[in-house]
């Protein structure tokens, strides 16, 4: 009887010291779920992992960058024109696209030498022979050249002779060279091009250019030529031979949506006929009422004779559309209201520029 109640005490001790050390094992899972960012899962569950405490918010990419470049004069001209930083290079260039005199060229098969005593005699310019590169093709000043036709430019005509030959002509310092195409690939030139009035998208201009003109030529095919955009600006910066550049910016003339001014003689010959529009992006447009009381008094101010005094800018849709007869008028407007409203700066890379 004592041994029966013994037995019976043992096993309600036993039975507490079950309870006690279930739950004290309960306390230590809770306590180690906690320190390792567990928590306890549904009865009969294993634990179940917690999310963790979230951490700071990711960074925000910093605001882009807004440029205002400082308006231009240098492109506002009647006609679209280019700027090469080597003087010596737009005069060749001027002197390629004069027309050629009464009467045309004829030379047939006579020495190169007499070639250029022709240039010379009727452009007043001075010619070269680059006798060392001719020789590797087994030419010299002697080598027969047929050159015959009376109507288009200088360029035209040269380009027409000489290629046949596969010869051209390089400008140095102030003077034209006969050479071969391939010294012509070694003398490589820099050309600043504005944007045709009328183009609003640089990336299907600078496609344009190299999928069109000796595509082969280009670096991104492997050649020694290149166009890069200066984005606040509005350019590009393109380097070329001298026989390509002419092609550009024929190109680039023929892209430009008011073509040839209607010459009036003295300053007004930038006139356009009719008056042409212009539209442009307004990223503020709360400016727009000051920007059209005072960018055609700017322009005026600063075109002097060859601005516009009727030229009418208004508000459609939230961008500024720009009404002249003068193309120097549209070229400044769009200066000041690129520079006024500000463009986005390139985050990194060519890849990354936003043109406007």
């Amino acid at each position: 009887m004592v041994f029966s109640s013994i037995s019976r005490s043992g096993c309600r001790v036993a039975a507490c010291l079950v309870v006690a050390a279930a739950a004290l094992l309960a306390v230590m899972q809770v306590a180690r779920s906690q320190q390792q960012g567990n928590r306890p899962g549904p009865a009969g569950f294993p634990n179940q992992p917690n999310s963790r405490r979230p951490g700071p918010p990711p960074a925000k990419p910093p605001a882009p960058r807004i440029l205002y470049p400082t308006p231009s004069l240098k492109f506002a001209t009647a006609r679209y024109e280019a700027e090469f930083p080597d003087p010596a290079v737009s005069r060749v260039l001027a002197l390629l696209e004069q027309p050629l005199p009464p009467g045309g060229c004829h030379l047939k098969e006579e020495p190169v030498r007499n070639l250029s005593d022709w240039i010379n005699e009727h452009y007043q310019i001075t010619v070269f022979i680059d006798v060392g590169a001719l020789e590797e093709y087994g030419f010299d000043d002697s080598t027969p050249i047929t050159l015959a036709r009376t109507e288009g430019s200088l360029g035209d005509a040269l380009s027409q002779g000489l290629g046949v030959l596969d010869l051209a002509v390089v400008a140095e310092k102030g003077a034209l060279v006969i050479t071969t195409r391939e010294q012509e690939e070694n003398v490589p030139l820099i050309g600043l091009y504005p944007r045709p009035l009328g183009i609003s998208d640089m990336r299907q201009l600078i496609e344009l250019i190299q999928g069109t003109l000796a595509p082969e030529t280009w670096d991104i095919l492997g050649g020694q030529a290149s166009i890069r955009p200066l984005e606040d600006r509005g350019l590009l910066a393109i380097t070329q031979n001298l026989s390509l550049h002419r092609e550009i910016l024929a190109l680039m003339q023929s892209l430009d949506a008011f073509g040839e001014p209607v010459d009036e003689g003295g300053a007004a010959a930038a006139t356009l006929k009719p008056a042409a529009i212009t539209v442009h992006e307004l990223r503020h447009p709360p400016m727009a009422e000051e920007i059209l009381s005072r960018v055609p008094e700017l322009c005026d101010a600063a075109l002097g004779p060859r601005g516009d005094p009727e030229a009418r800018l208004t508000v459609v849709a939230g961008r500024v559309v720009v009404q002249s007869a003068s193309r120097p008028f549209h070229v400044y407007a769009g200066e000041l209201l690129r520079s006024l409203d500000g463009i986005t700066a390139a985050p990194g890379g060519f890849e990354g520029l936003m043109f406007r």
